[in-house]
């Protein structure tokens, strides 16, 4: 009976732990898919211009954060950008096109989204498509990042967070050992680090 007790209890402190953070996060989430006609304009924006594709976290947590982080970027930079929260895959076409007009292409992937902007990569790596710059923002387990990636950008947050990966990406997590690797830390905790990462990210590109 007392172990039922306290089996329930904590079940309705996990509970209540998730409907707090839920309560923090912003109704907007990032959308899977790139619509048709959004993808025809993007295809177009490449042929003249660089490409940054950019991977959300786990929805809704992380809401818009990696959205927001790119619409600043493509205010201030000569770049095409474009968000989506998993589905990296939906960005091939539009790589492809920025490829095809020796375009240079950037991917970030922030929390869990970081496993899936390296899955991108490797996606390119594939097709012979260079990733000049894959930008790691506080992922949650390390992947190995594939030969064709020319740089490698690994950022994480000062707070603790229990979801973190344990360490940071080393010269064996690198298929190419001359992809060159740089380290930063951000002021924040984690569901920070986007909005904090601005100034490297934008640092970053030609």
């Amino acid at each position: 009976m007392k172990t039922k007790i306290c089996s329930n209890f904590f079940v309705v402190i996990c509970i209540a732990l998730v409907a707090m953070s839920l309560s923090l996060v912003s109704c907007s989430i990032t959308p899977r898919s790139i619509s048709v006609e959004k993808q025809a304009i993007l295809c177009k924006q490449v042929q003249n211009k660089s490409y940054l594709a950019l991977i959300e976290g786990m929805q809704p947590l992380s809401g818009e954060r990696m959205k927001v982080l790119g619409e600043k970027l493509s205010h201030v930079l000569n770049v095409s950008v474009c968000a989506t929260s998993g589905n990296h895959d939906v960005h091939m076409n539009i790589i492809r096109e920025a490829y095809k007009h020796h375009q240079k292409i950037y991917i970030a992937g922030f929390s869990a989204g970081e496993k899936q902007a390296i899955e991108l990569a490797t996606n390119c790596e594939k097709e012979g498509i260079p990733i000049e710059k894959l930008f790691l923002l506080d992922g949650v387990e390390k992947v190995m990042i594939p030969r064709t990636v020319k740089s490698a950008v690994d950022i994480v947050g000062t707070s603790t967070w229990m979801f973190r990966r344990g360490a940071r990406y080393l010269k064996s997590d690198l298929e190419n050992k001359n992809t060159n690797i740089g380290y930063y830390e951000v002021e924040g905790d984690h569901l920070g680090v986007p909005e904090n990462s601005y100034p490297i990210l934008l640092s970053k590109f030609p």
